[in-house]
């Protein structure tokens, strides 16, 4: 019986040994078949990464294509093209430029746009043709652009570097159509000599003190103030409104919420008779039909104290080859009313053809013409006319192009004063409206008629009956 009962513990001690070993073997399988499948599971996303990654390249793989684009003869069109040849070998592209003269371009541009035709991939757009354009729909938004870039290509590109006015320029609705290759402003010029002769202590910050300073100047046979006189939207509408938003006064009721105009009120009078007041009292003979050339040849003859004109401008009013004023000038922003300083400033956007059938490519040349590292190119490099109105504020903080801009003949230099100007400028000193063209042509000859010796109340009242028909044809109220 103990022999039995023997075997029988022996033979139940196997089975459990034999069950246990096979549970163990069971539960080893199991967890090798878990870490199998999470292995397998990591080999594919990584492979599915792996595809995406070949996916974005093959994206940006643009071997071959030609991408055409369109820009009329302005500085960049200097700076820009030498410059390209990095962007075609980059991608294996072919870029076209076409270009023609500012004006015939405006003209050719809107009409292409307008048809629906995709000949250029990305345009040059003016600040004045913004408004015109985003109202209907000529320009790609470029908000999925900007956000779809890595977060490598966000840190190069560094769209905060991007002064916040030039950028805002180019938005209309919360919609971003266009990235800034260009941003201008005037500054206030003086001859510091003549200031000196005129015991003018220091330059004028305001318009009161400035009417006080050309009467000083006249005193010592000086003429002494030069702006824009001529008729148009950049001639004499470019630098009234200095003194009109100086005042408090405004083109509509309370744009952009309400748009009837309002260029008849006693602030509108009163400044244009401020204006016409030093221009025709204290301004170089001839000066009311005087542009940006006129107001260079005066300076570079040493006819005038003070004027007020484009920034870019300065390498013509210092060359030292042809100008009286060379190493004598002084700069500032430009004078302020009780409601501060607004210097006329303009920014010119890459925007890109929405009926475009290289879009990808498009963007990627937009963002590389804007970037950091091609618009201090075109601010520094080896060109007659460098594009030093610049919209990145790494460019002005640059020790070469400080270097190579100072001008500090006394009283601060060029660049700050630049600097400075771009920094107080409204991106909406034009109205980004598209009838604003139709409305600056009425306004500018209502002033030069009070340059002539019109009433000035009158001129207004006419251009306001003008302008109300125009906005309430076009269904603004």
């Amino acid at each position: 019986m103990k022999k039995y009962l023997t075997w029988v513990i022996m033979i139940c001690f196997i089975v459990s040994t034999i069950f246990i070993g096979s549970a163990c073997k069971t539960e080893t399988t199991a967890e090798e078949t878990v870490e199998e499948a999470v292995e397998e599971t990591a080999t594919e996303e990584t492979e599915e990464k792996e595809e995406e990654k070949e996916e974005e390249v093959v994206e940006k793989n643009f071997e071959g294509m030609e991408l055409n684009v369109f820009l009329p003869a302005v500085q960049v069109n200097e700076c820009l093209p030498p410059l390209v040849s990095e962007f075609e070998e980059k991608f294996g592209v072919k870029v076209t430029f076409d270009s023609l003269g500012s004006e015939e371009y405006i003209q050719k541009a809107a009409l292409e746009l307008a048809s629906g035709a995709d000949a250029h991939d990305a345009f040059y757009c003016m600040g004045g043709s913004m408004g015109q354009w985003a109202a209907k729909n000529w320009m790609e938004p470029l908000d999925e652009y900007i956000n779809g870039m890595s977060e490598e290509e966000a840190q190069e590109y560094d769209i905060s570097d991007i002064l916040e006015g030039s950028l805002n320029g180019g938005n209309f609705g919360g919609v971003q159509y266009g990235l800034p290759t260009f941003s201008a402003a005037v500054l206030m010029y003086f001859r510091i000599d003549y200031l000196e002769q005129a015991g003018i202590e220091s330059p004028p910050t305001t318009w009161e003190e400035l009417e006080e300073a050309c009467k000083k100047l006249a005193d010592i046979g000086i003429p002494g103030i030069a702006m824009r006189g001529q008729q148009g939207m950049y001639g004499n509408l470019w630098h009234f409104p200095m003194i009109l938003y100086g005042y408090g006064g405004h083109y509509f009721a309370n744009y952009p919420d309400d748009l009837h105009p309002a260029v008849n009120t006693p602030v509108w009078i009163d400044s244009v008779e401020r204006f016409a007041r030093l221009m025709t009292e204290y301004g170089p003979s001839g000066v009311e039909s005087f542009y940006y050339e006129d107001i260079a040849l005066a300076v570079q003859q040493g006819d005038v104290g003070i004027w007020i004109d484009g920034a870019p401008l300065i390498a013509v009013y210092n060359d030292p080859e042809v100008s009286e004023s060379n190493g004598k000038i002084g700069f500032s922003i430009c004078p302020a009313g009780p409601e501060g300083a607004y210097p006329p400033n303009i920014s010119h956007y890459w925007t890109m053809n929405p009926n475009s059938k290289k879009k990808e490519l498009a963007w990627e040349f937009i963002r590389w013409a804007t970037s950091k590292e091609i618009l201090l190119a075109e601010a520094t490099g080896d060109y007659d006319n460098p594009l030093i109105a610049n919209s990145r504020s790494s460019v002005f903080s640059d020790s070469t192009f400080i270097q190579q801009n100072d001008y500090d003949y006394g009283y601060g230099t060029w660049a700050q004063a630049f600097s400075d100007s771009l920094a107080i400028a409204d991106p909406t000193y034009i109205p980004p409206i598209e009838e604003f063209p139709e409305m600056a042509e009425i306004i500018s000859a209502a002033i030069s008629s009070v340059m002539a010796g019109s009433s000035a109340e009158e001129e207004l009242d006419e251009a306001q009956q003008l302008i109300d028909d125009i906005l309430s044809e076009s269904g603004r109220y």
